[in-house]
């Protein structure tokens, strides 16, 4: 059975909250960076750890779209708050941070959201180009809509028990 053992920090890495070793499952914590981190970013680190073992990957996105699988319309903010997550844990990696915006759109789109359809498509549209797209104030709303898109799924799964 996997375990998880806490270390005064990673001298080699001081700034990463936690590693898995894929083979065990077994997980470590930097306690230094772990105090940092929001109860939802534990959350997240702890889910990112376990699909490096589950999903036997080094591959980062991987890892965080498990994660998300793991999290997503389970507490209200759900969404906001991976994204966050990914934003603040990676230091802003565009190649994650991209990943988590599209995959939490796509996640909204399923649930019915018109905004997050058009942005997809924006997205979409963008990919043709031979540059990727730039970040702009579409962040900002998509964190809002987001938002409101699972504290909506939340209220209707709470409503339909």
């Amino acid at each position: 059975m996997p375990t998880i053992q806490f270390f005064p920090t990673f001298p080699e890495r001081p700034t990463n909250p936690a590693r898995t070793n894929i083979q065990t499952g077994d997980i470590e914590i930097n306690a230094a960076r772990w105090t940092q981190l929001t109860p939802e970013e534990r959350e997240f680190v702890l889910q990112h750890e376990i699909g490096h073992y589950k999903g036997q990957t080094f591959d980062e996105v991987r890892a965080d779209r498990y994660a998300l699988r793991q999290l997503a319309l389970k507490k209200p903010y759900s969404l906001i708050n991976y994204l966050n997550a990914v934003s603040n844990i990676s230091y802003g990696d565009p190649l994650r941070v991209m990943a988590a915006q599209r995959d939490t759109l796509e996640i909204a789109a399923a649930q019915g959201s018109r905004e997050a359809k058009q942005l997809l498509k924006q997205y979409a549209a963008a990919d043709g180009k031979e540059t990727e797209p730039q970040p702009n104030n579409t962040w900002k709303w998509t964190l809002v809509l987001l938002g409101v898109v699972s504290v909506c799924t939340f209220l209707f799964g709470k409503l339909n028990k």
